[in-house]
């Protein structure tokens, strides 16, 4: 056996120990310093914007400043609609965390609502701003001390005010808490009515206490452009006392009415009952605002005689002075299959010319000039008045009528329609 004086591979001397382990150290706090260095370049770089909004989030906030609505006044400028302010509250629930149980009791009281419903609303910190309540009649505004509860925001809110209680209501229509018109005039031209919002950027101080930024323009609203109509409220009121009046005798559940100038065309009243109530919305069914003037079709009765007439004077179908057999009041014509309908008139006449027959809106005068006219010509008189097509009058949701072709029509339907009838005598036919 023999030995030699080489040391041994597996005996490390403590001088190699120690280089070891700086040089471990080292490497660690490369490696420590490389992702440190990692870390804010991902947060300085990469996720800069969205560091910096949040943090803008923290002492920053918007606040938009609502347009007043425009306007709305009859043709003599007399204000069917006009705006109120009213109050309106909003809160910070990361500023009125300490607040809270205040805000929602005093708000449980003044509202009648639960207290939960309020902290609830309050539990999300990171929402920096919450609607508690809004358009609060001033009556209750006096009752919440907003100066005295942290993180309680007042804002001041237009809103609307119809000065004719249940005057023309379905025709103007409402709005909703977002200021946008639903229905009526108020959808219809709500891109000029609602004008253009604002806005104010708030800082917080130190001490939590808002104040407008410096740093952002405030940005003033533009109020909406008031709308003159052709409606003249006087007529207006007239017209919905005389319709409620009207449909109390008759024990009917609805009516409609509208009163148009004739040299124009211009509307002047256009009524609907049962009217409406604009200025108590709370409860107000959505159906109750259809106007049904616009919406409904319906059989245009003896209006339809004025078609009748001018086709009897553009075909030269009778002369004016030409004498008919007025059938004292009953004129029974045949439906087929030996079946007959009676034809009637409101006044018992036994002969009448033409223009008698014209002035005393007799329906069995009518019915038989028609058989003169003939299908086509009917028609086409009629299309040329517009039935069966949208008038085009600015208001949402018209209705466009219905005016069969005289192939889909039966052997009563000219007679019927000449007097302004038709779909609803043939159905019951």
């Amino acid at each position: 056996m023999t030995r030699t004086n080489e040391p041994s591979t597996s005996r490390i001397l403590p001088h190699q120990r120690v280089r070891r382990r700086v040089r471990g150290l080292k490497i660690a706090i490369l490696v420590f310093f490389l992702c440190v260095a990692a870390r804010l370049v991902y947060i300085q770089v990469i996720r800069a914007e969205a560091y910096r909004t949040r943090a803008r989030q923290q002492y920053e906030s918007r606040v938009g400043l609502p347009a007043a609505r425009g306007s709305i006044l009859d043709r003599n400028g007399k204000v069917l609609v006009s705006n109120m302010m009213y109050a309106s509250y909003a809160v910070d629930p990361l500023i009125a965390r300490g607040e809270r149980d205040e805000i929602a009791s005093r708000f449980a009281q003044v509202f009648d609502k639960p207290r939960e419903t309020y902290m609830g609303q309050m539990r999300d910190v990171s929402r920096r701003f919450v609607w508690l309540e809004r358009a609060v009649k001033p009556s209750l505004s006096a009752r919440i001390p907003a100066s005295e509860m942290r993180g309680l925001i007042l804002r001041e809110e237009p809103k609307r005010l119809y000065h004719y209680e249940r005057a023309a209501g379905q025709l103007l229509g409402v709005i909703g808490v977002d200021n946008r018109g639903l229905s009526g005039l108020e959808q219809q031209y709500d891109r000029y009515l609602k004008g253009r919002d604002g806005e104010v950027t708030l800082q917080r101080d130190a001490l939590r206490r808002a104040r407008p930024s410096v740093d952002y323009p405030r940005i003033e609203p533009i109020d909406g452009q008031n709308l003159v109509l052709t409606i003249d409220a006087d007529i207006q009121s007239v017209v919905e006392e005389e319709l409620e009046q009207g449909m109390n005798r008759a024990q009917a559940e609805s009516g409609v009415a509208i009163i148009v100038e004739p040299a124009s065309g211009e509307i002047l009243a256009m009524a609907t009952y049962p009217s409406v109530s604009l200025n108590s919305t709370a409860d107000l069914d959505l159906a109750a605002l259809r106007n049904r003037v616009i919406t409904d079709a319906f059989e245009p009765g003896s209006i339809f005689k004025l078609v009748t007439i001018s086709s009897v004077l553009e075909n030269k179908a009778a002369r004016l002075d030409e004498v008919f057999n007025a059938e004292n009041g009953v004129y029974r014509v045949p439906t087929g299959n030996s079946r007959y309908r009676d034809i009637t008139d409101t006044h018992k006449f036994t002969v009448l010319t033409f223009q008698k027959a014209v002035e005393h809106s007799s329906n069995i005068v009518m019915a038989k000039v028609a058989l003169r006219i003939g299908q086509e010509k009917m028609f086409r008189m009629a299309r040329a008045y517009g039935f069966g097509a949208p008038t085009g009058i600015e208001l949402p949701a018209e209705a466009d009528g219905s005016l069969k072709k005289p192939s889909e029509w039966s052997g009563t339907t000219l007679q019927s329609m000449a007097y302004g009838y038709g779909r609803l005598i043939e159905e019951t036919e």
